[in-house]
């Protein structure tokens, strides 16, 4: 057996790694067979691979959100309409979030107008597809939408 990972959950519930690896052993003037069995903690190297995992995903969608975000501005200036532009940010920023709402807000009026809901996929669309167009009012000032 070579290099398997097991984890270990401790008395305080905290959670520690192990590597380990079974090798058969030839002795010199024994008979019979030997097992050789070698143990690493490797809790530290696991969670700093979790850590780098983390962190290279977070810079990937920072850099997908950054070139969107040029891409929109660039079709924007080729643009000619409000719609135009709506619909080229819901089409590219689809790509990185899972959905997104345009929406007016004023808060004088303590109102919410959505102009535009996207979606990924018909999965990520709100509870109410009829939102478009609608006006969401709220006492408090907070904008449910």
């Amino acid at each position: 057996m070579h290099d398997q990972e097991i984890c270990l959950q401790q008395w305080d519930g905290s959670e520690r790694w192990l590597s380990f690896s079974c090798h058969p052993v030839a002795l010199p003037d024994v008979e019979g067979k030997a097992v050789q069995v070698m143990l690493q903690d490797v809790t530290e190297r696991r969670e700093t691979r979790l850590q780098l995992c983390r962190q290279a995903n977070d810079l990937h969608t920072r850099d997908a959100l950054l070139q969107t975000f040029n891409d929109i501005g660039k079709a924007a200036l080729r643009s000619d309409t409000q719609e135009e532009i709506l619909d080229i940010f819901g089409r590219c920023i689809v790509q990185v979030v899972r959905g997104v709402m345009v929406a007016v807000i004023d808060p004088d009026r303590k109102r919410v107008e959505v102009l535009r809901s996207f979606a990924r996929s018909a999965a990520d669309v709100t509870s109410d597809p009829n939102a478009v167009g609608r006006s969401y009012e709220n006492g408090c000032g907070q904008h449910r939408c």
